[in-house]
């Protein structure tokens, strides 16, 4: 279920029909993930764009904001660093001092 504002938004910023974006709302709604699925970043932002009969769900690079009834009310892109974990290879200390100083613009004194 959607509003007509939300399906304006949807093929707005998705670039689909007004039946695929209808599907589209569809399917965040039943698949999207909402801010207890998440932890750090990602958890923050959806709540922060919730309000007290409102929550966030998150769906293919999308925010959803839905009702407490089912009804999605609008939706915006995702930034692109929501979802992307950093990856720390668990190194202690820097093998080649260096190679780590030319790589990122360390200049020793």
């Amino acid at each position: 279920m959607h509003t007509a504002h939300a399906l304006e938004r949807a093929r707005e910023r998705t670039g689909l029909n007004a039946r695929a974006s209808a599907r589209f709302i569809g399917l965040a709604l039943e698949r999207g993930k909402g801010a207890e699925s998440f932890s750090g970043f990602e958890r923050d932002y959806l709540q922060a764009r919730c309000k007290s009969d409102r929550h966030a769900v998150a769906f293919n690079k999308y925010c959803f904001i839905v009702s407490d009834d089912r009804h999605c009310i609008t939706m915006f892109p995702l930034p692109a660093r929501y979802g992307r974990k950093k990856h720390f290879d668990g190194k202690v200390e820097i093998r080649d001092p260096k190679k780590y100083a030319r790589y990122y613009g360390i200049h020793e004194p």
